[in-house]
């Protein structure tokens, strides 16, 4: 059945519903990246605002453009990453409680390829 351009999720590949797992997870992780980077652009924003002579002062001292630069992104990355470290292995965990859960309310048994996107290096 095809309306619109849509197909029906059974068809795909030979397998059910992956098609409309793979999509919402897409669409899922594309929301979530435009939060997040509107969430650091707030920051950057804010802590640029805070501290507005600070570049100009810095400028007429004879800093050259890359120092200002690092001088305004210093201050967002390094608590970023901070923040960011400890979130990955809760945002691990929940990936693996989400995708088998995503699969059995399709019907489709996840395969281990599946689950196990992010491996340890």
């Amino acid at each position: 059945m095809a309306r619109l351009g849509a197909t029906d999720a059974r068809t795909v590949n030979g397998s059910d519903g992956a098609a409309v797992i793979d999509t919402l997870t897409g669409a899922l992780t594309l929301i979530l990246l435009a939060v997040a980077g509107l969430g650091v652009l707030g920051g950057v924003v804010l802590e640029t605002h805070e501290r507005i002579r600070d570049p100009g002062v810095h400028k007429v001292l004879g800093t050259a453009p890359l120092q200002t630069v690092t001088l305004v992104l210093v201050p967002v990355v390094l608590p970023g990453l901070a923040g960011g470290a400890p979130g990955v292995p809760p945002g691990l965990a929940v990936h693996r409680a989400v995708m088998p859960a995503m699969g059995d309310s399709a019907g489709l048994p996840l395969p281990e390829v599946v689950l196990d996107v992010h491996r340890t290096p």
